[in-house]
């Protein structure tokens, strides 16, 4: 395509009624680039996002279903990995090291990311890489993913950009004539997803300026504007001062979330003109979820600042995900006392029966000498229920009022009771973790979040259902493989890989996303956190498993 690039605005315009895809990093982004358009005044109809994977799908799906094959989720790579693993020489390149969760996950990126660049176990040679060693390991840990699909009739997003890719060749026409695809300048693609937008039909495939740009346009000669040289090497440019960039300083993380809260609320601004961008999400995210909560609740408003994020919420905040992770611990430390009280002071664990509280279950629990061990619990629960009932206090005949030591008796031995039903209830789950398979494991950690674990909030049900469904999908393909796997440190990391409740903007909330995927909303004021050094502008870091220049030997 020559010439000036057309704006989306003029595509939309100039085909109005003709079917347009427009390809986007996420269905999210894309859908905030046409609310943005419309919101402009443009008239849109038949405009819709998509990503290249779901434009490839779209193509290829009706294909898939005939042969029964199915798109394999990310979490297969890492659990074929794991299972692999000892199948992988001692004295090799990654079999000398010790697997873990993270070390698997990060292995399984770089597979799939060596099949989108259109490579195969038998396309590697020893040649290619750094060492034999490696290039060995990464065959056997190839093969075992490959056979794997083919075993159990999974294709992963390689397979399908090969195949949509494929049908493009033979036939252009299984893309309508009358349909547009739409691809902003400069949209990073490389291997079979250049390969695959390569083989749409030119005259269906237009090129448009990227829309964050088009509608940065009027602030061109702005500060704003002038952020967009960061990182790059241009000659000195001399800010106009003219107020559209403020800077502030804070003393630590939370210092900056809270300033910016405040400014929002000081400045009485609407929070759905506001967007907090972010560098490290793993920071920032849960100190803004508990600041907009905890410091900025009003009466009309018990939930604090009302915020959506655009990668979630992680499953660690919500009681469900705690409760886990301190039920683990609890295991894993030889059930200490101490933890089991604050699992139940914290809120973390249901109880039954909703007059007694948590402070007075802990109040009951922690004076009785348990100290460490799962055989104490019982035992020592059961001594005091049995002293409760020797000498019960009874209603006098001759009209003394006593009711009230009656009443702090019976809800006291109720009490031991409720703590002697959970306590069984948490030791024959502990059981399973300690002693069971993989499988039992995780049917133990599912029932503990159906039945032990408390929910209360919309986080919390949302939290558990999705840690649920980890559970579940992970033991459908526990039973696949037909591998034991130690799922310990992955149970107690699930909570921080598990997030939900992720939402593009929403009226009458502020938004925050991270710098690299954020700043889509168009949102008349925007707060970047995090720009200390450690963080901004970051470094380039090459995978940890194929280098760079081991990448590129591959490609050729």
């Amino acid at each position: 395509m020559t010439g000036e690039l057309a704006s989306l605005e003029n595509i939309t315009r100039e085909h109005l009624l003709h079917t347009k895809w427009l390809i986007a990093p996420s269905h999210r982004v894309g859908h905030q680039w046409i609310e943005a358009l419309v919101r402009s005044g443009q008239s849109v109809v038949n405009l819709h996002p998509t990503t290249v994977l779901r434009l490839a799908l779209d193509i290829v799906g009706f294909e898939l279903a005939e042969e029964g094959l199915t798109l394999a989720g990310r979490s297969v790579g890492p659990l074929v990995v794991d299972a692999t693993w000892e199948q992988l020489s001692p004295d090799g390149y990654l079999g000398r090291l010790d697997n873990s969760t993270d070390l698997s996950a990060a292995v399984s990126e770089s597979l799939l990311s060596l099949r989108l660049a259109g490579g195969s176990a038998n396309d590697i040679d020893e040649s290619h890489l750094e060492s034999e060693a490696k290039a060995k390991d990464i065959v056997v840990l190839l093969n075992a993913y490959e056979a794997f699909l083919k075993a159990h009739a999974l294709v992963d997003e390689a397979d399908v950009l090969s195949r949509a890719i494929a049908e493009l060749k033979a036939d252009p026409g299984v893309v309508d004539h009358k349909t547009l695809i739409l691809i902003p300048e400069g949209f990073h693609t490389a291997g079979l997803e250049r390969q695959f937008l390569d083989a749409l039909p030119g005259s269906q495939r237009i090129e448009i300026k990227y829309p964050a740009d088009v509608q940065d346009s009027a602030h061109s000669t702005t500060d704003i504007r002038l952020l967009a040289n960061i990182g790059k090497s241009t000659e000195g440019i001399q800010p106009n001062n003219d107020g559209s960039v403020r800077m502030f300083r804070a003393v630590g993380e939370i210092n900056e979330v809270r300033e910016a809260l405040r400014r929002c609320l000081s400045d009485k601004q609407p929070v759905d003109d506001v967007e907090i961008l972010h560098t490290d999400a793993a920071t920032y995210v849960p100190l803004i979820y508990a600041t907009a909560r905890r410091y900025f609740s009003e009466p009309d408003r018990p939930e604090g600042v009302p915020v959506t994020f655009a990668e979630g919420i992680p499953a660690s905040l919500s009681r469900p995900g705690r409760a886990l992770v301190a039920w683990l611990r609890w295991i894993q430390e030889d059930y200490p006392q101490r933890l089991m009280v604050e699992m139940i002071g914290e809120g973390l664990l249901d109880c039954g029966g909703d007059d007694l509280s948590f402070g007075y279950l802990v109040r009951l629990l922690r004076p009785i000498a348990i100290g460490l061990g799962a055989n104490k619990y019982l035992q020592k629960l059961d001594e005091q229920i049995k002293a409760m009932g020797k000498a019960p206090p009874k209603l006098k005949d001759d009209g003394g009022d006593n009711s009230a030591a009656v009443a702090a008796h019976e809800r006291k031995l109720k009490g031991l009771k409720a703590l002697r039903k959970l306590t069984k209830q948490l030791l024959s789950l502990s059981q399973d973790i300690v002693s069971g398979t993989g499988s039992s494991a995780l049917e133990a950690a599912e029932k503990f979040l159906k039945t032990s674990a408390r929910s209360v909030s919309e986080l919390d049900r949302y939290a558990a259902e999705a840690l649920v469904e980890q559970l579940q999908d992970r033991q459908l393909w526990l039973e696949r493989l037909d591998v034991a796997i130690d799922l310990g440190k992955w149970l107690a990391a699930l909570p921080d890989q598990t997030s939900v409740l992720g939402s593009g903007p929403r009226p009458g909330h502020l938004h925050v996303a991270h710098i690299g995927s954020g700043g889509h909303s168009r949102r008349k004021r925007t707060f970047v956190m995090g720009l200390d050094d450690r963080r901004f502008p970051g470094a380039a870091l090459q995978d940890p498993i194929l280098l760079d220049r081991e990448r590129t030997s591959l490609s050729t």
